[in-house]
Order: C-alpha cells, then sequence, then structure tokens
C-alpha cells in the first residue's frame, strides 16, 4: 500500500510539472524560452544555478527535478510566472557577459 501512496504522489508532481510547463509555454515566446533554458544550462553548473536562485530571492529547494536541464528549465518557469525574466536575463548577462542572452 505503501508503494501505491508514493507512486500517486510522483505521478501528482509529474502532472504538477507538465502543467507548469504547459502554462508556461503558452504565456512566454515559447523561442525565447528555450534559448534561455538551454544558455543557462551550458552556462551555469548545479552549484551556480542555486546561487543564481539566491540573487533572485528563491529558496533551491524548491526547484526540484531529476536532471540538470529539467532544473533549469523548472528555474525558468517558476520566474516566468513571477514576472522575474527580465532579472534573470540581466543577471545572467552580468555573470557571463560573453554570452548572448536573449532580450
Amino acid at each position: 500500500m505503501y508503494e501505491l501512496h508514493e507512486s500517486v504522489e510522483l505521478l501528482a508532481r509529474r502532472v504538477e510539472r507538465l502543467e507548469r510547463r504547459l502554462d508556461f509555454q503558452s504565456n512566454f515566446n515559447f523561442s525565447r524560452a528555450v534559448h534561455l533554458v538551454d544558455m543557462i544550462r551550458r552556462h551555469f553548473n548545479e552549484s551556480e544555478l542555486n546561487s543564481l536562485m539566491m540573487t533572485l530571492g528563491i529558496n533551491y529547494e524548491e526547484i526540484i527535478a531529476d536532471s540538470h536541464t529539467e532544473r533549469v528549465r523548472e528555474f525558468v518557469s517558476y520566474c516566468e510566472r513571477r514576472n522575474m525574466i527580465d532579472a534573470l536575463i540581466l543577471i545572467c548577462q552580468s555573470e557571463r557577459p560573453l554570452a548572448q542572452w536573449p532580450y
């Protein structure tokens, strides 16, 4: 019974992530988001990603994912839902000024 409860919780989390991703995709310029996710994924490791989150006042433990790419995607989605994308891009530009960040 415990395993079934655990499986249901895991499935519920995945559904929630998919819903957030769909909401994110419908409200934000998709190509800009894809570019931003790719840039952050390539230019920031996990520790640096946590620092980005802290700089924006986000508890990095709130952004949970199975892989680095998925975590970056969740982070960008989180920022978009809270109208923090411009601040995120500015911070990324200041941390990695030679990279071609979206605007």
